[in-house]
């Protein structure tokens, strides 16, 4: 199936018996991620694990383009955090419960997720 994203002059090809990523992930920054995948869209929701009563020191969001096993994605801290920064990453799916950060521009601390 070939799919035309409107403002993009890419094709896409996306494989209909794709992983779902949705779900609760880990990351080794000691963050949880709460994925949400529509068909090649990925959106993110992440934070470090929170004490009781403290600030975290990054929650950020993420919108990113599943092409094959890439990740093309924009991520922003929000204010829920103290970290107050932005940059695009590109993530490779690993495997079903697994992707990585193989480049990334803005300090993003995280490098690899498993799912919960």
């Amino acid at each position: 199936m070939v799919l035309l994203l409107a403002n993009v002059n890419k094709t896409h090809n996306i494989n209909q018996n794709a992983i779902d990523l949705s779900g609760t992930w880990k990351c080794d920054d000691g963050g949880l991620y709460y994925i949400r995948q529509l068909d090649n869209v990925m959106w993110w929701f992440g934070t470090q694990k929170l004490a009781i009563r403290c600030q975290p020191k990054f929650s950020n969001i993420l919108h990113g383009i599943i092409d094959s096993s890439v990740i093309n994605a924009q991520w922003c801290d929000v204010p829920l955090g103290r970290d107050r920064h932005s940059g695009s990453i590109i993530l490779e799916i690993i495997g079903v419960n697994k992707f990585k950060k193989t480049s990334c521009e803005g300090p993003f601390g995280g490098s690899i997720w498993q799912r919960q």
